[in-house]
């Protein structure tokens, strides 16, 4: 029988629901059995059981990622938290506060040779801000306060360990009434603001370089390009920030971007990063003056180009700037960069339209950005499907997903079912290939277990292209990269969601309009060709 007095689960489940945790995304293991039983007993916090831990941690890190708040996922003791590691660290390269809770064999037991027993502080030590093993069920909040703030504080990974019967051991403390200081903005360094000015009023060719952390900066960082007359230039996961329709915007970077935006980048003197934690080496010119401004400062000091650099909020920042930038932009500049994006959409436009059969991946990319919802949340995975994302996808007021850093294949269905939990108003679109897919292909009974409509479109080339590609380009003979797949839509059925099976070109738009209607999880199987994406350095190494 339980305690009268509140339990370590008790206080944990409490004090979670008060910092506005709203869910946890877990697997059942021994070692957090007890903890289970207690969220059974309560309704505040919702628990999401994913069918493998690597799948829980990637909806928590993308909970994170698309709520811009902490998320919380659930492992047992030692298989279960190694099978989370995937995810956790998904997290940690892309700076997002998660917490992460896993059970440990009894208190007796730790240190010896017991079933899945492993030193778990030591194998996330890496990874991690902060780890601890819950001793004491009276330093239950403290812990709790004490990792919290280390995951906001560095946006990180945070850690606790308890021991399987620590869990419901009475616990004689209250949980903590938050705050809301860490939620306040943490701009520090006005001291900068002035030589940020003075760069950017110097620059004749200035360029902006948006990256995840500008969401929320949108109307700013184009108020402040029209301004300059700088050009725009997008990471993948700020797709959407400024819509592809604004003038300035000249596109993505990196594999798969435009001509026009690698061009332009390659002639200017003077890049204003914001929020972008990862730079396009080989894009900008060494003796380009770089401006960063980021919410952490590790993004800032780990790029030896930047020469001014801004910590905090780019929505309160950019308007500081621009209130002290001479007025009108720079001209001729401004008339350079609606050229080279005239010229590359006039050729983007052609590649849109390619009627190969089996269907070409930019022609699938196309019908999603002419049929996916203007405020949809699309989930990307990596692969080939990716450069081709990156190169095409015309995007309005989308948030995009993604795992950047990390650069994980299986990321993008278990992303799009938090992203539905987490907004379940927006429609949220996975878009993966067939070897991401097949990766965490089971979260598709999550989807269908907890009711969650996300649509999965397989970029199907029965290969993992990419790296074939990549052999062929080196002069190698591609092995090893051939795949033999499901029929992926019957794969869906027998999950209980919508399978839908694409040949040609002309199916492709009936079919998402289809799974996007249907008002249950989806995945639209599409037959496509493995055509060599336009990598620069895959073109560089066939010249």
């Amino acid at each position: 029988m339980q305690s009268a007095s509140p339990t370590v689960s008790d206080i944990i489940l409490r004090q979670l629901s008060l910092w506005g945790i709203r869910r946890i995304y877990g697997v059942a293991g021994d070692a957090v059995l007890p903890f289970l039983h207690a969220v059974g007993q309560q309704t505040a916090v919702q628990y999401i059981a994913a069918r493998h831990e690597s799948g829980a941690a990637f909806m928590a890190s993308a909970e994170g990622k698309c709520s811009r708040e902490m998320a919380v996922c659930l492992g047992t003791s030692g298989p279960g938290l190694v099978n989370m590691l995937n995810g956790i660290v998904d997290a940690t390269a892309d700076r997002v506060p998660l917490l992460v809770l896993t059970g440990q064999i009894a208190l007796k037991k730790v240190g010896t040779e017991a079933k899945q027993y492993i030193e778990q502080q030591q194998m996330i030590a890496p990874l991690a801000v902060y780890s601890a093993q819950l001793l004491h069920p009276d330093a239950t909040v403290e812990v709790l306060q004490k990792a919290v703030i280390e995951a906001h504080s560095k946006r990180g990974v945070a850690h606790i360990s308890v021991p399987v019967d620590v869990w419901n051991v009475p616990c004689s403390r209250e949980p903590h009434q938050p705050t809301g200081v860490l939620k306040t903005s943490r701009y520090q360094n006005l001291e900068q603001l002035e030589q940020a000015v003075n760069l950017l009023s110097a620059a004749e060719a200035p360029m902006i370089l948006i990256g995840t952390g500008a969401r929320g900066a949108s109307r700013a960082i184009a108020e402040l390009a029209e301004a300059m007359g700088a050009g725009i230039v997008e990471t993948l996961g700020a797709k959407g920030t400024v819509p592809h329709s604004h003038p300035l915007n000249v596109g993505g970077i990196g594999e798969g971007g435009s001509e026009a935006s690698r061009n332009l980048l390659q002639q200017s003197d003077c890049v204003l990063a914001v929020g972008a934690n990862w730079w396009p080496e080989g894009f900008v010119p060494k003796d380009t003056q770089v401006i960063h401004i980021d919410t952490a400062p590790a993004s800032i000091e780990a790029h030896p180009e930047v020469v001014c650099g801004l910590v905090g909020d780019a929505a309160e920042i950019l308007p500081l700037i621009q209130q002290q930038l001479p007025q009108g932009p720079k001209s001729s500049w401004q008339g350079h960069i609606h050229e080279a994006r005239a010229h590359f959409d006039a050729f983007l436009d052609r590649e849109r339209q390619n009627d190969a059969h089996p269907v070409a991946p930019q022609r699938v990319i196309a019908a999603l950005d002419e049929t996916v919802d203007d405020r949809a949340i699309v989930a990307v995975d990596t692969g080939d499907h990716t450069v081709w994302f990156n190169r095409v996808f015309r995007a309005t007021q989308q948030d995009i997903l993604f795992s950047g850093k990390w650069r994980t294949m299986g990321f993008a269905l278990p992303a799009a079912i938090a992203a539905k939990l987490t907004f379940p108003e927006r429609q949220v679109v996975a878009c993966v290939g067939d070897g991401s897919f097949a990766m965490t292909m089971m979260e598709l009974a999550t989807a269908v277990t907890y009711r969650t409509p996300v649509s999965v479109i397989v970029m199907n080339n029965r290969s993992l292209s990419m790296e074939k590609n990549s052999m062929n380009a080196q002069g190698m003979q591609p092995f090893g990269t051939e795949l033999i797949n499901p029929n992926f839509a019957d794969l869906a059925q027998a999950f209980g969601a919508k399978g839908i099976h694409v040949e040609t070109a002309d199916e492709l738009s009936p079919a998402l309009e289809t799974a996007f209607t249907c008002g249950e999880p989806a995945v639209v199987d599409v037959h496509t060709s493995d055509a060599m994406p336009p990598f620069t350095y895959f073109k560089q190494a066939v010249q």
